[in-house]
This record gives structure tokens, C-alpha cells and sequence, in this order.
């Protein structure tokens, strides 16, 4: 139907959400799926047995608009991770994706939503180490340098340092902390900044990642260096890689023209905000106005949608009876086609016979015209003699009559042989005697 092979293709079924999900279990029952269910077809390798489709998104620290989905990547079971990133790299060329990939300076790691989570190390297993499922996510993040994080108890942070002189925000970095001690994290940001440790303040960034937050708002929103013994506990509540930590040099002072410059740059703001806001319910208002024609709109969409259905199941029906109808012409034209064979055999047979009688034929009307003027032959033969017959009759009866005389005579001269014998007989006796 496609032109591809079974392995050349995916199926994915619609759910009532319009959520798409593969099947990739080529021995499920479809008796199980709902009639009217719905398909997606898309070309690509379909999956074998302990192969997990994954979805790679890029992740660029420096721009976190950027999660774009970079493509999709099958990889089996027990894969080391490092040989997996090495499939990466010769996809995304193959591919054409424009993003400088180094396998010692990048990172595989957990996607959840948009936040980057745990970093998958090189030498852990897939669905080993890492627990993955059906369309699995994961983030592709290129590195300055080579990775610098080796083992599971590390943890990697994401840090923006707060400049209040300025009311700035440095670009976001990182660091890797090999204990969860708030003093191994200031140290840490101390060797990055070159801020004394006893300096340092750090706070926890708040919402999602990147975790943005107003200049203006930075001070007092952030709860800055809460008594804690460990990054995990409240409000830190850091357990796994991709936290983000605000810090900041605690001598250094907010300036009051900074904040009156922010403070109209945010009432310049909020004037367009109320703009945008006004807009918004004006149109949520035309919206609410033409809520009646869109009820009735959706009316005719679901009448619209059962006829739909009707014509549709008519259809289906229409199509299996003209399925059957079709099944037994095709089996009709068959047993015609058998049928005409046998029909051109027998009149082979048939002319085959017809030209052996014919030649038959032709032989006894030769016979009988031999016959014919034989029987010509013999009656004119029969005509001859019956005249040479009838030419003979007056000398048969002469003959006849001569043969009777003749008869007669010789009885005449048998009477007179007899006295003759007798007198001879007798003279013989009387010689005797005498």
C-alpha cells in the first residue's frame, strides 16, 4: 500500500486527546483496540526487539529559548552511553543538523518537561543504568570543555551570579560539587568568581529552569543563605543535577540610580502590559460575544460529524457487499474461464471427429460411385443376356421339339432293342435246346 517494507514503517495510534503513541509491540492483539480507532503511518525504522526510540532535544545554556528537538534516535538495550553519543554524532551529520558535536565535550542527560535533569555518564547501560520507555527524552548539551563530571555522587549545578552594584546578571555557568555541604558549593563559586568564600551568599532560583527572576525582585524574593547543612534540604531541595543557584559578593552594594533607572524601565513595562492586557479582554469579549455562534457552529460540526459517521459505516458496508459481489464474480469468471477451456477442448475433440467423418464420408461416396457403376455395369450385363435369352427362346423350343423325337425315337429303338433281345434270347434258348 506504502511501497516500503514492514520494517520501513511506524504506526501510531490517536487517542481522543490527539496524543500519538508508537505500537511497538508487533505481537499485541488488535482485537483489543476499539473499532473507529484511529492511525498515524509515518516512514522511518520501525523497532526491533529491546530498541527504544529516543527524542534528542539541543540544549544551549547561553540561549534557553533553544530546546529545540534536534531528531529522533533508536538505540538498544545495554547500550553504553559514550558508544551512544558516538551514534549521535554520525546521525547528526548524516542528518545535516548544524551543531558542532565532540564526543568528550558534550552530554547525554534526563529531559523532564524543559528542564534538564540527571547527566547520564559514559560508562553507564541503557535501560540498565538509565531507566528509559517509549519515546523517551533526553537533551544533547555541547560543552566548552571536556566533561568534568565522572561519578553518580557528584552533582552539577547551573550558577548566575548577581551583581547588585550593577543590577545585572552574569550569563549562566556551572559547577561540579562533589558533596551536598553549602560550604563545598561557596567554595566552589569562590574558585569561579575569585569572591572570598566568607563573601559569598547563595540562594535558590525559583520556578522551573531557567529559573528567570526580576532584577528588581531579586533581592527580596530569593531567600539568600537560609540555615542549612545540606544543598537537599528545604528551601534547596537539590537531590538531583540541573539545579540553578543564584550567588552574589554580600559586600557588594545595590546602587539607588540602578534601581530608579529599573524602577521606569518596569513602569514602561507594566503601561505596555495594561495595553496588551486591555487587548486581551477586549478580545476574550468578542470571543465571549460570539460564544453562541460557536455553540452552534459546534452543533452543526457534531450533526455534521454524525452524518459523517452514517455515511462512512454506509460506506464500509457498501464496500464489504461490493467486496462479496466482487469475490464472486471473480470466482463466477473462474468457473467461466474453466468452463470455456473445456469448451474449446470439446470442440477441438468435436472438429477433430467432424474431418474423420468427413474423410469417411468422402470414402463411401467413392465406394458407392464404384458401386453405382458396377450395379450400371451388371444390369446392362443383366440386359444383355436377358436378350441373348430371349433371341435363344425359338431354338430352345426346336431343340425341344428334336430332343422329344429324338426321345422317341430312342424309345422306338429301345421297344425294338428289347423284341430284339428277347427274340435273340430266345433264339439263344432255342439253340441251346437244339
Amino acid at each position: 500500500l506504502i511501497g516500503v517494507p514492514p520494517t520501513g514503517f511506524k504506526v501510531y495510534r490517536v487517542y481522543n486527546n490527539q496524543q500519538e503513541y508508537e505500537m511497538e509491540r508487533l505481537t499485541d492483539s488488535l482485537m483489543a483496540i476499539p473499532s473507529e480507532s484511529r492511525f498515524v503511518v509515518r516512514l522511518g525504522r520501525a523497532l526491533q526487539v529491546g530498541e527504544y526510540r529516543i527524542k534528542l532535544f539541543l540544549l544551549h545554556i547561553s540561549n534557553t529559548e533553544l530546546f529545540n528537538l534536534m531528531m529522533e534516535s533508536i538505540v538498544a538495550k545495554n547500550t553504553p552511553v559514550r558508544e551512544f553519543k558516538k551514534q549521535i554524532i554520525e546521525e547528526a551529520k548524516v542528518q545535516g543538523i548544524d551543531c558542532v558535536l565532540e564526543l568528550d565535550k558534550m552530554r547525554l542527560r534526563k529531559k523532564t518537561w524543559r528542564s534538564p535533569g540527571t547527566v547520564y555518564l559514559d560508562h553507564q547501560l541503557i535501560d540498565k543504568d538509565i531507566h528509559v520507555y517509549a519515546d523517551s527524552e533526553m537533551y544533547v548539551e555541547p560543552l566548552k570543555e571536556p566533561e568534568k563530571m565522572k561519578l553518580p555522587t557528584q552533582m552539577q549545578v547551573y550558577v548566575r551570579r548577581w551583581r547588585p552594584s550593577e543590577c545585572s546578571v552574569d550569563p549562566t555557568e556551572e559547577i561540579i560539587l562533589d558533596t551536598a555541604s553549602p560550604l563545598d558549593l561557596k567554595k566552589k563559586l569562590s574558585e569561579l568568581s575569585k569572591i572570598p568564600v566568607d563573601a559569598i551568599s547563595v540562594a535558590k532560583g525559583v520556578g522551573s529552569f531557567p529559573a528567570e527572576i526580576s532584577c528588581l525582585d531579586i533581592e527580596n524574593e530569593l531567600e539568600w543563605d537560609p540555615a542549612i547543612q545540606s544543598i537537599s534540604q528545604t528551601p534547596f531541595s537539590l537531590y538531583d543535577d540541573g539545579g540553578v543557584i543564584y550567588y552574589k559578593d554580600n559586600k557588594e552594594k545595590i546602587e539607588l540610580s540602578k534601581i530608579i533607572e529599573l524602577t521606569n524601565e518596569i513602569t514602561a513595562l507594566t503601561k505596555f502590559k495594561t495595553g496588551i492586557l486591555k487587548e486581551r479582554d477586549d478580545l476574550q469579549q468578542s470571543l465571549a460575544q460570539s460564544s453562541a455562534e460557536k455553540t452552534k457552529l459546534s452543533d452543526q460540526l457534531k450533526e455534521m460529524k454524525k452524518k459523517a459517521a452514517a455515511l462512512e459505516n454506509n460506506l464500509k458496508l457498501t464496500q464489504i457487499k461490493h467486496q462479496e459481489n466482487l469475490s464472486q464474480m471473480l470466482a463466477d469468471i473462474a468457473s467461466l474461464k474453466e468452463f470455456n477451456e473445456t469448451l474449446l477442448v470439446t470442440r477441438d475433440q468435436l472438429q477433430k471427429e467432424r474431418d474423420q467423418k468427413l474423410a469417411k464420408s468422402n470414402e463411401l461416396e467413392n465406394e458407392i460411385a464404384t458401386l453405382t457403376a458396377a450395379k450400371t455395369e451388371i444390369l446392362k450385363e443383366r440386359d444383355d443376356l436377358q436378350q441373348s435369352l430371349a433371341h435363344s427362346s425359338a431354338e430352345k423350343t426346336k431343340l425341344s421339339d428334336q430332343m422329344r423325337k429324338i426321345e422317341e425315337k430312342v424309345k422306338e429303338l429301345e421297344n425294338s432293342w428289347k423284341v430284339s433281345y428277347k427274340d435273340v434270347t430266345l433264339l439263344h434258348h432255342k439253340l441251346g435246346s437244339g
